[in-house]
C-alpha cells in the first residue's frame, strides 16, 4: 500500500555553487573511523547524525562543525556514548533557537 508523503518544508533548488560548497563541507569533516548516518537538508535546517569511535574524533568533528560558516547557528542535539561508540546529532540553521 502506498501512502502520500508530504514534506514539511517547501522544496527548493540548489545552485551548482551551493551544491559544490555543501559537498566540500561534507568532505572536509574529520571522520576517520566514524561516519555520518543521516543528512537532512532543508531550506532552513541541516541535521547531521552519525557516530564516531573516539572522544578525540568527536572533538575534532565538533570543532570543525562549530567553526563552519555554512549556517549561523549550530547546536549539539544528541550526544550518546554507547560502548565503544559515540552517537551524535548536530542541528544547524540561520534563524537561531528558542
Amino acid at each position: 500500500m502506498r501512502k502520500d508523503h508530504r514534506y514539511q518544508d517547501e522544496e527548493y533548488v540548489l545552485e551548482n555553487t551551493e551544491i559544490k560548497n555543501f559537498l566540500s563541507f561534507l568532505h572536509s569533516l574529520p571522520l576517520e573511523q566514524g561516519e555520518l548516518t543521516s543528512i537532512n537538508l532543508t531550506k532552513r535546517n541541516l541535521i547531521l547524525k552519525g557516530e564516531v569511535i573516539s572522544q578525540e574524533e568527536f572533538i575534532a568533528l565538533q570543532k570543525t562543525l562549530m567553526n563552519s560558516n555554512l549556517f549561523k547557528y549550530s547546536k549539539l542535539t544528541k550526544f550518546e556514548p554507547k560502548g565503544t561508540r559515540i552517537f551524535f546529532e548536530f542541528n544547524f540553521n540561520n534563524n537561531g533557537y528558542e
